[in-house]
């Protein structure tokens, strides 16, 4: 089941024409943001950066907040004057799951047939917020319409926009942080459930830090990794950056400030994955139809461990609350 609700925004509305991006996804355009914005923030050595991090003291609870990779009692608490259903529209139950582009489209059309809207859509487009998966399936059918121009997508749909939301956008970040600190979550993980329990992800090289996925990786013979330096084994007036690529002082000038071989490596990286979208949004419906489906059908089985997954989560949760009393009270014993 898929509740359909509208909710009002007290912004700007959207006009419809020319909202959408006739390149689909603007690749040189971030990357250019990448080397003007981003890369230039990280040209930072990394123990300054942890010095910046260390100078005020943290309470107990700000550190376990810290170790807390996501909170839906704290979102909720947060954005408690936003929850409520003033002026919302209940739309419908769509009867069918929200995993191929037309289970996305029976949803859309329930909104645009709704006679409120009607006069609303003739001028405006409606942000809708969802996961990626979301965003992926609505996109495809806009662009399907928008470039090829194919009959069996019906025009309503280039009257919206699909957007992720922030609450998505924090659950990768987490996640991320997550993968990339495993080694030491699975450590702490035994120690307080038991040697045997573990977490169960595999750490590679992409949880390393930047550096080390690049062709270039850091030297750990030398301080300096940049290409032009004549003295890489000179250890005086170094530094090493957070990706872990180390340069000298004035070859690090020298290069504005920059590691070239992660601004490189990023640069190939987003026109891999940029070029990938949208051949996966322009590629015929028809080769993905089949496997959209078994996807529904595979939703729609009944998972035999359920319940004992449901009882496992409850003992570990559980077993979290008496981790974090033994927490408080070993740090009341230390200070």
């Amino acid at each position: 089941m898929a509740t359909i609700v509208a909710n009002p925004c007290l912004t700007l509305a959207i006009p419809r024409n020319q909202v959408l991006n006739p390149k689909i996804v603007d690749g040189e355009l971030i990357i250019r943001n990448i080397d003007k914005r981003f890369i230039v923030n990280l040209g930072v050595p990394y123990y300054k950066y942890i010095k910046n991090c260390i100078k005020r003291k943290y309470t107990n609870i700000e550190l376990l907040e810290k170790l807390t990779l996501h909170s839906y009692d704290d979102r909720l608490a947060e954005k408690k004057s936003e929850r409520h259903i003033k002026n919302c529209i209940l739309f419908n139950f769509v009867e069918r799951g929200l995993k191929g582009i037309e289970g996305y489209l029976d949803s859309l059309q329930t909104v645009y047939k709704q006679e409120p809207m009607q006069e609303y859509f003739s001028k405006f487009a409606i942000p809708v917020i969802a996961d990626w998966p979301g965003q992926f399936y609505i996109h495809k059918a806009i662009q399907q319409k928008a470039l090829l121009d194919n009959p069996n997508i019906p025009e309503f749909v280039m009257a919206f926009l699909p957007m992720i939301g922030p609450l998505h956008v924090s659950l990768n970040a987490r996640e991320l942080v997550f993968k990339k600190n495993a080694f030491l979550f699975n450590n702490i993980y035994k120690s307080v459930f038991g040697i045997r329990k573990d977490l169960g992800y595999e750490i590679t090289d992409r949880h390393l830090p930047r550096g080390f996925v690049t062709s270039k990786k850091p030297n750990i013979f030398a301080i300096c990794d940049s290409i032009h330096c004549n003295t890489p084994y000179d250890l005086s007036n170094g530094s090493v950056l957070a990706c872990g690529h180390g340069y000298h002082s004035y070859c690090l000038q020298n290069q504005q400030f920059k590691c070239f071989i992660c601004l490189d490596y990023l640069q190939n990286e987003i026109r891999k994955n940029t070029d990938a979208l949208i051949k996966s949004l322009t590629k015929s419906l028809g080769a993905n139809l089949s496997k959209e489906d078994i996807e529904e059908d595979k939703g729609d089985d009944k998972d035999p461990n359920e319940i004992h997954e449901i009882s496992d989560n409850v003992m570990v949760e559980r077993q979290l609350e008496d981790a974090k009393k033994l927490f408080f009270e070993i740090n009341k014993q230390i200070n």
